[in-house]
């Protein structure tokens, strides 16, 4: 055993290995959907940095990777018969912090160990920057989550220090020839995150043998993955140690493997101490884009929905108006029926925060994470001139605010009279003058309706513009793409009046094509 290892170290055996977990103070910050950690080991001497972000699918082995590293900065041996490793149980870590059972059964962290007193032969602290894995399974609504982790990481760098990065590194797994579908998705998904001034980005390929160069560099390159060089790391020899009973040949095999590992990451972190650091100025700036045009295109059918019942309502309203006839009695019960919308106050589950306009009741970014208005996508780059993105009318950031609660809209039919509609109006008997009025005025809140979605479209083609010119890899959709997408959610939620939002979805498709 190493006589410098802390005696306060926990351990365990693994075959003939004696493993030690590392302590480090722990740092973590949840608030809503986000869940941060910053882990730091030792103490540094020093205020130099190198910030490498690792991600991957899940089952990659970016944790053997990172307990890799750890061995490999704390000079660790083949013939030591001992081995680090990070002291932590996410799941356990998660139960302490949330109070919801369910919600830790689903929440990944995104964890920042920074590794301090490292020997003289790392003349920098290293902070490795480990992002929950992505899934292989189409599951969109966890890589959009581990996405928007990754940006309140980056957006909130006074608080985490996370203000430049050195190096993207993909974990992939060694025998991969090919990448499928699922994975070609999770690739591209992660470069479309970061801005185009980012260009050191590399690649471990895990689980490797010794080999010098790996399938999976061949694949990420076939792929169109912009990697500088990949490093074949073999974590399977991590926890190998020299056997008194292990033939010549076994002895050889170890010794190369564990070489050809620590050579890898050698050859990596020379690198790394070369590498001008990339501020993450862009990069955060795709992503607020990104969250935006999400809010945006979230907010459409919601319009669309309040749209449509008003435009019917003023539609019988205008046709009741031009049927009155100077007889107020004749057919004045004659009754029209009308959908009419009210906003209705919903409880958020688990906690989950709101922001939202008090004064259009309207729901502007639901789960909203962020501290302040200020940085709130909904409202976020037109916030100070134009107002919020969400709201029909782009009311100002003062309305805002953040709640418990949600508002949403519900239809009630009801049932008007041409007596309603003329007072309604304040339209006088016989008085032609004053219908003409009423309908000039209804064809103008028809105007203004449909100007607010309009509205609406055009931020959302601005954000797709921006995004485009600013990010590493930037999406093919385009505005008919997302109003696609919303026309798919439609069908399938099939909730009241879909049919008809459907029909004003593919009318806007049509236009945009054009």
């Amino acid at each position: 055993m190493a006589s410098n290892i802390p005696k306060d170290w926990d351990s365990t055996t693994k075959g003939n290995t004696q493993v030690y977990f590392v302590k480090y103070t722990d740092e973590s910050r949840s608030e809503g959907k986000f869940k941060l950690r910053r882990c730091e080991i030792g103490t540094s001497n020093t205020n130099e940095e190198k910030v490498i972000l690792l991600v991957g699918e899940t089952g990659a082995g970016k944790t053997t990777i990172i307990n890799s590293i750890l061995n490999y900065l704390y000079q660790v041996k083949l013939e030591s018969n001992y081995r680090l490793e990070l002291a932590y149980d996410e799941d356990e870590h998660m139960q302490k912090q949330l109070q919801d059972s369910q919600m830790s059964k689903h929440t990944k962290w995104v964890s920042a160990y920074v590794f301090n007193d490292t020997p003289d032969h790392m003349p920098y602290k290293v902070t490795v920057i480990d992002t929950p894995g992505y899934e292989c399974d189409k599951n969109e609504a966890q890589d959009k989550y581990i996405t928007s982790q990754i940006q309140y990481l980056f957006s909130d760098n006074e608080s985490w220090g996370i203000s430049y990065i050195n190096a993207v590194v993909f974990v992939i797994k060694y025998s991969i020839t090919r990448l499928t579908d699922q994975q070609n998705r999770i690739f591209q998904s992660v470069l479309s995150l970061f801005g185009n001034d980012i260009f050191n980005i590399y690649a471990f390929a895990t689980f490797g043998e010794l080999v010098e160069s790996s399938n999976a560099a061949v694949a990420l390159k076939v792929g169109d993955v912009p990697v500088k060089e990949c490093f074949v790391v073999n974590n399977g020899i991590l926890y190998e140690t020299i056997k008194p009973d292990d033939t010549s040949g076994i002895k050889m095999y170890k010794e190369l493997s564990w070489n050809k590992a620590m050579e890898n990451l050698n050859k990596f972190f020379n690198e790394l101490r070369e590498i001008v650091p990339n501020d993450l100025i862009t990069t955060v700036t795709v992503l607020e884009k990104r969250e935006t045009l999400e809010i945006i295109m979230q907010g459409i059918p919601g319009l669309l929905k309040s749209y449509l019942v008003y435009l019917k309502e003023l539609e019988v309203e205008e046709s009741a108006l031009l049927e009155i006839e100077d007889d107020v009695k004749k057919h004045a019960d004659f009754k029209y029926i009308v959908n009419e919308e009210k906003v209705v106050t919903k409880k958020n589950p688990n906690g989950k925060m709101a922001r939202v306009c008090w004064q259009c009741k309207t729901t502007c970014h639901y789960p909203c994470g962020h501290v302040t208005k200020l940085f709130c996508s909904s409202m976020r780059w037109l916030s100070l001139f134009r107002g919020c993105n969400v709201c029909p009318k782009n009311c100002g950031i003062s309305y805002h605010v953040k709640r418990y609660h949600r508002y949403e809209r519900v239809i009630e039919e009801k049932y008007v009279t041409k007596v309603n509609i003329r007072e309604k109006y304040n339209i006088a008997l016989g008085s032609k003058k004053d219908k003409e009025e009423a309908v000039k005025k209804i064809k103008k809140r028809k105007d203004s309706l449909r100007k607010s979605i309009d509205t609406h479209i055009e931020n959302a083609k601005m954000c797709i513009r921006e995004i485009k010119d600013l990010s590493l890899r930037p999406s093919s959709y385009t505005i008919v793409t997302y109003l696609e997408e919303l026309i798919s959610q439609e069908s399938k939620e099939q909730d009241a009046g879909w049919k008809d939002r459907v029909e004003e979805l593919k009318h806007l498709c049509k236009r945009e094509e054009q």
